[in-house]
């Protein structure tokens, strides 16, 4: 079949969103993103944000053709109190189903950033594929406790865990030598 590219002509950007990211108040530039965290709405600010992001997370919203970036967007509606991200870098290699799943800094670390730096997003065509899910963190008061019969996180508090193995019926630590944010995503993805 044949392909036409969204193109905005006159109309608004199309809102969409997953649990915990949504485009707010949409106009013909661009939708406010908005990540929740912490039970608490709050937006992205633009720097360090590229126009690969927006196409990465356009899609993960179910837009198939992917979007742009609008930064600088801020400004807008019902302003969310917070700021959550900034230095946001998502990769086409990664699994990236929500921003908070991307590279970035710290939740909430957002030395620099205020409103008027909000990213925008306009994302093309309509939503209708498949929606990703954030697989991270999405709160940080204390990470919780789980577990299977052969793996288990322990000690948890504002921003760890410890991992432990049961081997030959004993549980263990794992070492963190080598231990990687790959490798912690893992973990929490068969838990």
């Amino acid at each position: 079949g044949i392909t036409v590219g969204w193109k905005n002509d006159g109309y608004d950007c199309p809102a969409g969103g997953t649990p915990t990211m949504r485009m707010q108040h949409c106009n013909r530039i661009g939708c406010r993103l908005e990540t929740l965290f912490a039970g608490t709405w709050g937006t992205v600010c633009s720097r360090g944000f590229g126009k690969d992001n927006a196409k990465l997370l356009c899609k993960a919203m179910g837009f198939k053709e992917g979007g742009r970036p609008v930064l600088n967007f801020g400004g807008g509606q019902s302003m969310p109190p917070r700021i959550w991200l900034k230095n946001v870098k998502c990769s086409a290699g990664g699994a990236h189903g929500d921003v908070g799943d991307c590279e970035h800094t710290r939740w909430g670390d957002v030395a620099g950033c205020h409103h008027g730096n909000d990213v925008g997003l306009c994302c093309f065509g309509d939503a209708q594929g498949k929606q990703g899910r954030r697989v991270g963190i999405s709160n940080w008061e204390t990470c919780p406790e789980a577990g299977d019969e052969h793996l288990r996180l322990r000690d948890c508090g504002y921003k760890t865990c410890r991992v432990e193995v049961k081997h030959d019926g004993e549980w263990g630590s794992v070492c963190d030598r080598g231990f990687t944010t790959k490798t912690a995503k893992t973990v929490c993805k068969s838990l």
